[in-house]
């Protein structure tokens, strides 16, 4: 009897760490996991405020980009599609929609079916196809501030020539113009355009080899803009 009783206690005295470590890992899987939720909502919550929102409608005239405060709209280029990989914001959720937060990224039909096969590697730098990506940033810039702020971010990308800048004119609005090579991007030519809060960007990426061919396409894009 004796003998049973030791082998419960001794069971007991097994059983218990056991126990008390499951309900250890159990409890700290769930607080990392909800850290790791709070931290997403978090950085949802922080792109919203940062970021513009930009909307797709369909006219008779083909896809309309806008901004979602209307201060900026542009064409869509005829046949041409949004990067499948886009993420889409609606209510601090990813869901299926035409409403973006960020940036939005189109792709010229070559390079749309090159990088549906998996043939391109590097989407930004594609010899097969070109890439424009509208985007915002933070207003209230002068185009020093703006040009320093550029020059600060460029040194990531691995520049192949120096950075040129100039300011020109788009629908009646002076922007800046910002173009640079890249081994890490490929070639680059990028807008600013400054606006009442915010300062939206339409930039153009390519290879070396593809660049003329793109930039017809993107001067073509341009004319298309309208800035309120």
């Amino acid at each position: 009897m004796s003998k049973i009783l030791d082998k419960k206690v001794l069971n007991k005295k097994v059983l218990i760490p056991i126990i008390l470590v499951v309900l250890f890992l159990v409890g700290a899987a769930s607080f990392f996991l909800w850290q790791y939720y709070n931290n997403q909502q978090t950085q949802i919550e922080d792109d919203l405020k940062r970021l513009a929102d930009y909307v797709v409608e369909e006219t008779l005239e083909g896809k309309i980009i806008k901004s979602i405060n209307g201060d900026l709209e542009v064409k869509m280029p005829i046949g041409w599609y949004f990067r499948k990989e886009l993420k889409y914001f609606k209510e601090k959720n990813l869901v299926n929609s035409n409403y973006f937060v960020g940036h939005v990224e189109i792709l010229s039909p070559e390079l749309f079916k090159s990088s549906e096969q998996g043939i391109e590697t590097n989407i930004f730098k594609s010899k097969t196809g070109c890439l424009i990506e509208i985007g915002a940033i933070e207003g209230g810039k002068s185009f020093e501030e703006l040009k320093e702020e550029i020059k600060e971010n460029l040194q990531y990308f691995k520049l192949e020539s120096e950075e040129k800048f100039e300011i020109i004119e788009i629908d009646n609005h002076n922007v800046l113009k910002n173009v640079f090579d890249s081994s890490s991007v490929g070639h680059c030519v990028a807008f600013y355009i400054p606006c009442e809060n915010k300062i939206h960007s339409l930039a153009l990426f390519s290879s070396q080899e593809n660049k003329e061919k793109c930039s017809q396409e993107f001067d073509k894009f341009l004319e298309t803009v309208l800035v309120q």
